[in-house]
Parts: C-alpha cells; sequence; structure tokens
C-alpha cells in the first residue's frame, strides 16, 4: 500500500495544452484540444516515496489553467494524468497506473473517461506557491465509428459493439509508468462498448 506522509502544501498552478485530434464541428471538447469545464488533472512527484499526490482542477476562467495545492517536498519532476478521477496511486510510492478500456459506452461523453493522457514537467517552487507547464500526450487512440443502413440515414438504437484486430495489435488493457510514460505490461484482446440506451449512428471507442 501507498505511504502517504502528512506534508505542508502551497498554491500550485499547472498550465496543460491539449492538442487537436479532430477538426469535426460534433467533437466538441477535448478532442477538439478544449477542457472540460470540470476537468481534473492528478499530479504526482516521480521522486521521494510517501509525497502525496494532488488533484488540480481547471479554473472556470482559464482554457488550459489548472489550480490546487501541492507538496512543499515536491521540487523538481512530476507526473500529471488525466483523467485524475482513475489515478489509483495515493502517492510516489505507487508510480505504475493502469489503463482500463473495459465499461465503456460509447459516447462522445462517455469516452473522456477513457481518454489517458499524461506529461511529465518540471515544477518551479518557492516557499509560497508553485507553476508549472506541459504538453500533454495522448496514451490511447479514440476510434470514431459511424454506422449506417444501406449507407444512408444513421443506425439506431446500437447497444453493443466488439472491436476485434484483424491486423496489428489491440490493447485491451496496459499498465504505464508515471515517471515516463512507458508501458510495463500489456493485454491484448476484444474491447466491447455496451448501451442499454442506444446509440445513434456514430459511436467513439478508445
Amino acid at each position: 500500500d501507498d505511504q502517504v506522509t502528512t506534508t505542508s502544501t502551497v498554491p500550485f498552478s499547472l498550465t496543460a495544452s491539449l492538442s487537436p485530434r479532430s477538426s469535426d464541428a460534433e467533437d466538441t471538447g477535448i478532442l477538439q484540444g478544449n477542457w472540460d469545464a470540470n476537468s481534473q488533472l492528478a499530479v504526482i512527484k516521480t521522486g521521494s516515496s510517501g509525497v502525496p499526490k494532488s488533484i488540480l482542477t481547471r479554473k472556470t476562467d482559464s482554457s488550459d489553467t489548472f489550480t490546487g495545492n501541492l507538496s512543499t517536498l515536491v521540487k523538481n519532476e512530476i507526473a500529471v494524468f488525466y483523467p485524475a478521477a482513475a489515478i489509483t496511486a495515493n502517492s510516489s510510492d505507487t508510480l505504475t497506473q493502469t489503463l482500463n478500456l473495459s465499461g465503456q459506452d460509447g459516447t462522445l461523453a462517455g469516452i473522456t473517461n477513457y481518454d489517458y493522457l499524461w506529461a511529465q514537467c518540471k515544477a518551479g517552487m518557492n516557499e509560497t506557491t508553485g507553476s508549472s507547464a506541459c504538453e500533454m500526450t495522448s496514451l490511447v487512440t479514440i476510434g470514431k465509428f459511424q454506422f449506417t443502413v444501406n449507407g444512408g440515414s444513421p443506425l439506431n438504437n446500437i447497444t453493443r459493439i466488439t472491436i476485434t484486430a484483424t491486423a496489428g495489435t489491440l490493447y485491451s488493457s496496459a499498465v504505464m509508468k508515471l515517471k515516463n510514460g512507458e508501458f510495463s505490461s500489456t493485454q491484448t484482446g476484444n474491447i466491447t462498448i455496451k448501451n442499454k440506451t442506444g446509440i445513434s449512428g456514430t459511436t467513439y471507442i478508445s
């Protein structure tokens, strides 16, 4: 288990930029390089053990600035991970993270829970405040599938889709090292999305 040390903190500001991955008008939000209003990032020191993680929240009046509090034990490099809700580490003792791709519902809103992003950057810290900036790297590929009836109108009420690889490798899960963004282990297999409500036409899969 993580050994979390109680430490003092200072206000911390992080500018986390995103590269757009879609120009389609319907792909609003993170795929166009724009953070959602309530986006959060997890920040973990990549060195000393016991340093607690921090959760930063996007400022309402800024496109890519996140704020929160960071331990004063952080002196240099940090790992940044999105989405913060998926992070399993509590402190810098655990510097691996599982990228779980099960449970997807195929929607644009739902894909943000599986659009894993990572960055490593240096934190500028002093006695009263800290800041940093980074360019987030996508750890997964987002697939956009459009289903139609004989090439015409959208296919409605899609409740289940299973994706398999006919060439190359399809990863169903992976474990990554937060300190450098490399995968320490991977698992191949199918990816299935389920949506009880039913999707019309366009489906997103990580």
